[in-house]
C-alpha cells in the first residue's frame, strides 16, 4: 500500500466503516477485545475506500458544468481568528452535541453537491438548519437550508410537524447516515435548538462554529 503521510488515516477510517455496525451494537469493552484481535474485514474493500476518501480529501470532485451552488471565500485572517475562537475543554463538556468549523462545513456540502450533479448517492446527507427568523433568513441563508425558526414548536401536542420545513427535517432524526447541522444567531440559542433535536432523538446532531456570523464573513451565505 502506497501513499503520503495521511494515507494510514484513511486506511483506518476504511476499516472503522466495514465494521461500524458491529462497534455501534457493542459495548465499550467489546470494542476493545474486537481490535485486541484485528476483526475480519475485506482488504479490497479497505484499499479502495483508502484510495477513494484519500482522493477526495486531496482533490475534491468539481461540478459538472463548472459552477458551485455552495460558495467561499476563507482568508487565511478568518481561518486562523475562526481556530482560535474555539472553545476549551471546561466550555466543551457542557455541550450535549458537536461543533463544525465553517471550513468542513464547506467542504462537506461542496462534496455532496459535487457526487448529486453526477448522478450519484451521497454516502451520508448533510442537512443544515438554519433557526433564524424568516425576514432574516431572507437576507442570507446557505442554499438548501430549512428554515425552522426557534420561536416556533416543532410538533404539536399531537406529535404532528408545525410546518413543512419541520416535516422534512424529521425525516432524517433516525438516520444513521444523516447529520442535523445546526446554524443560529448565537451560540446559546443553537445550543437550546441542538438540546430541542436531541430530545426528539436524532442521532447526529452539530453546531457551526460561531453561528451565521462566521458563514457570513466566510461569505457562504446567499439572499433569497
Amino acid at each position: 500500500l502506497l501513499g503520503n503521510s495521511s494515507f494510514p488515516m484513511f486506511l483506518g477510517a476504511a476499516v472503522l466503516i466495514q465494521v461500524r455496525e458491529t462497534l455501534l451494537s457493542y459495548e465499550f469493552n467489546e470494542c476493545i477485545l474486537l481490535f485486541s484481535d484485528m476483526p475480519d474485514v475485506y482488504t479490497g474493500c479497505t484499499r479502495k475506500h483508502s484510495y477513494h476518501h484519500q482522493e477526495n480529501e486531496l482533490l475534491p470532485p468539481k461540478p459538472v458544468d463548472g459552477g458551485a451552488k455552495f460558495s467561499y471565500n476563507f482568508t487565511k485572517t478568518f481561518l486562523a481568528e475562526h481556530v482560535a475562537s474555539f472553545p476549551d475543554t471546561a466550555e466543551l463538556k457542557e455541550d450535549l452535541c458537536g461543533r463544525i468549523f465553517a471550513q468542513d462545513l464547506a467542504k462537506l456540502l461542496r462534496y455532496q453537491e459535487s457526487v448529486e450533479r453526477r448522478g450519484g448517492t451521497p454516502s451520508s446527507t448533510i442537512v443544515v438548519v438554519d433557526i433564524r427568523g424568516q425576514d432574516v433568513f431572507n437576507v442570507g441563508h446557505l442554499p438548501d437550508s430549512l428554515n425552522v425558526p426557534i420561536s416556533q414548536d416543532l410538533v404539536t401536542a399531537e406529535g404532528q410537524p408545525t410546518s413543512a420545513e419541520v416535516r422534512t427535517l424529521l425525516r432524517h432524526r433516525r438516520n444513521r447516515d444523516s447529520l442535523t447541522v445546526v446554524v443560529g444567531p448565537n451560540e446559546a440559542a443553537s445550543r437550546k435548538f441542538c438540546k430541542m433535536l436531541m430530545g426528539l432523538h436524532f442521532l447526529h446532531v452539530a453546531r457551526v462554529h460561531g453561528g451565521t456570523s462566521a458563514l457570513s464573513q466566510a461569505g457562504m451565505l446567499c439572499a433569497t
